[in-house]
């Protein structure tokens, strides 16, 4: 892996915050009567608003994963592994919210999967 400075990551991750937030479309709240013409339209329709409304709150979620990095990375802060503590700053260019280092979150997974 690529070391990567401070800002390039920084920059980076302002990029892809910025991409993101252009792809968050506030869900409908409402379902237009009209549209409806059947059961079938309706549980269409309810499915379909509740997957909007996931993949926005998935989307928030990210963008303030992403604002907490810039944040840290903007006041100079180190970026560690939250498990072990060693420096993930170059992890964080391949995923922008990780919360440990490669050794770490494979034991993490390795666990789940028991």
């Amino acid at each position: 892996m690529i070391d990567i400075s401070r800002e390039e990551l920084r920059a980076k991750l302002i990029f892809k915050k910025s991409q993101l937030s252009k792809e968050l479309v506030e869900p409908k709240m409402h379902i237009n009567k009209c549209d409806i013409h059947d059961v079938i339209d309706a549980a269409e329709a309810l499915t379909t608003r509740e997957k909007e409304h996931r993949l926005y709150g998935l989307k928030e979620l990210k963008i303030q994963q992403l604002d907490n990095v810039i944040d840290k990375l903007s006041h100079n802060n180190d970026i560690e592994c939250d498990t072990c503590g060693v420096s993930i700053l170059s992890r964080l260019e391949v995923v922008p919210t990780a919360q440990r280092c490669f050794s770490c979150q494979t034991r993490v997974e390795k666990l789940k999967l028991k």
